[in-house]
């Protein structure tokens, strides 16, 4: 989950800028405030709200760390407890229903004590209904398409922040 930006026009405003000594440093300012502002929003968009449990998922943001000039990566690589989808891709673009593929039911925890048995262990020690429930399938979940919201504010934000920049680069 890598989110772009392009910036029309950033080249023109470059060639005048050049007569400056060092461009790159005027703007990394601005990008690196946009990318903690969208660190700070994807947190808030991956909490869950009501029944949806998602604290490990907002608290798997890294925070923003410069790759190149001009140029900071926020991830979340936080994955199922089998390994193989994104959560937060889960949250962002939902999924269809859910079956079983090795078992007749899917296991469905409810608390915090039936969330820690280990995957394929036995139920033993564990309460149905109370710790979890065996559910014959899921029903499809829409998703939130927080990623799209997130990344349409940074780039408001960010020609907010370049425009101001280059105003005051200019006086």
């Amino acid at each position: 989950m890598q989110i772009k930006v392009e910036m029309i026009g950033l080249d023109s405003v470059l060639k005048k800028l050049k007569t400056l000594s060092e461009p790159e440093k005027i703007f990394d300012e601005a990008i690196k405030e946009t990318a903690i502002n969208a660190y700070r929003e994807l947190i808030t968009a991956t909490i869950g709200k009501k029944n949806l449990k998602t604290g490990n998922t907002s608290r798997a943001w890294t925070s923003p760390f410069k790759t190149s000039p001009m140029a900071y990566r926020v991830e979340n690589a936080y994955k199922s407890q089998d390994g193989q989808q994104l959560i937060a891709a889960l949250i962002d673009q939902g999924h269809g229903v859910i079956t079983p593929k090795r078992a007749k039911m899917l296991y469905i925890p409810l608390n915090r004590r039936g969330q820690m048995k280990p995957l394929y262990a036995k139920t033993t020690g564990l309460k149905r209904g109370v710790d979890f429930i065996l559910a014959k399938k899921v029903r499809a979940m829409p998703g939130t398409n927080y990623l799209q919201k997130v990344h349409d504010e940074a780039v408001k934000e960010l020609s907010r922040r370049v425009t101001l920049k280059v105003r005051e680069a200019i006086k």
